[in-house]
């Protein structure tokens, strides 16, 4: 694959990133209890089901050398137990959501520091922009872990609105960026 090739894979990927986030976002954002109750119980179980894949899979196998290291019974039964305990908390294990989703968006703040230093490394006149992109990422960040709310579903709110933020920062970031490298390889 040559780097035109990798560079337009990329600028897909990066796109349907984008537009899952917004539309992430503005379910999250108009139906929050629903979606977040939908999302806890479809999470719960996938976990179990990979327990129950993973207790499979371990009955299934021949014992030798390799599969001595295996430790598909254990975490089979882990998951299992964490998918059975999230889905009869889901309203417990939901608590958790505001502060790991912070974490997710101080995670997308520092991707979109290193873009926009790369960027400005790279001579791209948009790199203040992608800054003050990462700038607002943190911020969201931040007001979300410190969770002033209180109530669940306006903090889910928050994260939809965040998502939708992320989603577009994503999007500008991909046309800035793609400004800036036809700006550099034009030779302006």
């Amino acid at each position: 694959m040559d780097l035109k090739e990798w560079m337009e894979r990329l600028k897909k990927n990066w796109f349907a990133s984008a537009g899952l986030c917004v539309v992430g976002g503005l379910v999250l954002l108009l139906f929050p209890r629903v979606a977040l109750d939908v999302a806890m119980y479809a999470i719960s179980a996938l976990i179990i089901l990979s327990g129950i894949l993973r207790i499979y899979e371990y009955f299934q196998e021949n014992v030798d050398a390799v599969s001595l290291f295996q430790n598909d019974l254990i975490l089979g039964l882990l998951c299992l137990g964490l998918g059975i305990y999230m889905i009869t908390n889901v309203h417990g294990v939901e608590k958790l959501v505001p502060t790991l989703f912070g974490i997710l968006l101080l995670g997308f703040a520092i991707v979109n520091l290193q873009r926009a230093l790369d960027a400005r490394t790279g001579a791209n006149p948009q790199w203040k922009f992608i800054l003050a992109l990462a700038v607002v990422s943190a911020i969201l960040g931040l007001l979300v872990l410190s969770n002033p709310f209180g109530a669940l579903k306006t903090a889910v709110k928050i994260i939809g609105a965040s998502l939708i933020f992320e989603g577009v920062a994503d999007l500008l970031s991909l046309k800035l960026l793609g400004k800036g490298f036809r700006h550099v390889r034009s030779g302006q």
